[in-house]
């Protein structure tokens, strides 16, 4: 492991092969900069370098929050290495009429982007041709900003469609409330962002209980727009009536888990229980969950309609974003709330 925190100048290019090598100072690399293995961290805030850019195994982190990030002429990015622009600052690596080259050789060529507002996210660009192969890994998160809107993370003048596209990194809340999906042709790789406006259902299409995950290759996650099931929302709920409308269930138990911070309007439990049918539903954290209600009116809250499930129990840290009304329809049915329950708001 070598750390240089001075300013630093490379005449003659920059080649790393192994281990662990952090710039923390103001960089400006006259040839090309080359990483074989191992990791290769610049924290500054300026880093400029005017060659090529190859990063052949191992990970690239350029992670300063750079007023202008560095423009190599080219770029490779081989199978097995991986590039990192996360910084909470958007970075527009332009590599003007140099060329772009993907996931050479065998496995995963890896890019870690920020998503903001339309005009402040990660992308790479070049009016030159790319050559890509095999698989690349989008890892996303959101950053301030983030909305609707089409986010152009990959764009040649050709070539583009030699790769597979996956994403991952969308385990989280930060993206709550959209619908995405991902369009990759031979010149652009694109993100689109919809802002969702129905109710969220409870579908489990992935096969999980948990409420914040997605497939990293459909962005299918396990809520639908309809209460069959038919039409999945490709999203996590945000400020939304979320209803557990079970009729795809075929046990006679739900355990969920939220695995993130929620914030959503409501929640409703109604009759429809699936074959099994479904008589208990569990809320529970998972990790980092927890789950926050503020209706749009004070008589919703919680509902359990009649014909829900006999027990719902929600062990989440549960809090009040508003005057709300908790509703049990049926005598023999129990709402249990055992996380710790916060808020100032009125309760009925």
């Amino acid at each position: 492991t070598l750390t240089i925190s001075g300013s630093t100048a490379i005449d003659g290019g920059l080649t790393v092969t192994t281990g662990t090598l952090t710039v923390s100072g103001s960089t400006v690399i006259g040839g090309d900069l080359i990483l074989n293995a191992g990791t290769l961290n610049f924290t500054a805030p300026d880093v400029s370098f005017s060659g090529a850019l190859t990063v052949s195994g191992g990970t690239l982190n350029l992670t300063g929050a750079y007023a202008k990030p560095p423009q190599p002429s080219s770029l490779v990015l081989a199978a097995g290495a991986s590039l990192n622009l996360v910084n909470t600052v958007g970075q527009h690596v332009n590599l003007g009429a140099g060329t772009l080259n993907l996931g050479a050789g065998t496995g995963s060529a890896t890019f870690s982007l920020e998503l903001g507002s339309g005009s402040n996210y990660d992308r790479i660009s070049a009016t030159g041709n790319a050559t890509t192969a095999n698989t690349v890994v989008l890892n996303l998160s959101a950053i301030g900003g983030f909305g609707a809107g089409n986010y152009d993370l990959l764009s040649a003048g050709t070539g583009l469609g030699g790769a597979t596209y996956t994403v991952t990194g969308l385990t989280g809340s930060s993206l709550a409330g959209y619908a995405l999906s991902l369009s990759a042709g031979d010149s652009l790789v694109r993100l689109t962002s919809s802002a969702v406006t129905g109710d969220f259902y409870w579908d489990g299409t992935l096969g999980t209980t948990t409420w914040a995950s997605f497939n990293s290759t459909s962005l299918q996650t396990n809520w639908s727009t309809d209460a069959a099931g038919d039409t999945n929302v490709r999203a996590i709920p945000g400020l939304h009536r979320v209803i557990f409308s079970s009729d795809d269930v075929t046990g006679t138990s739900l355990s969920t888990t939220l695995d993130a911070a929620f914030s959503i309007k409501d929640l409703v439990f109604n009759n429809q229980r699936g074959s099994g049918p479904l008589t208990a539903i569990t809320i529970a954290t998972g990790t980092g969950g927890s789950l926050k209600l503020t209706p749009g009116t004070a008589a919703d809250g919680i509902n359990l309609q009649a014909g829900a499930p006999a027990a719902v129990t929600i062990s989440a840290p549960l809090a009040l974003g508003a005057d709300q009304t908790w509703t049990v329809a049926d005598a023999a049915t129990t709402l249990t709330v055992s996380g710790a329950l916060t808020g100032t708001y009125g309760l009925t």
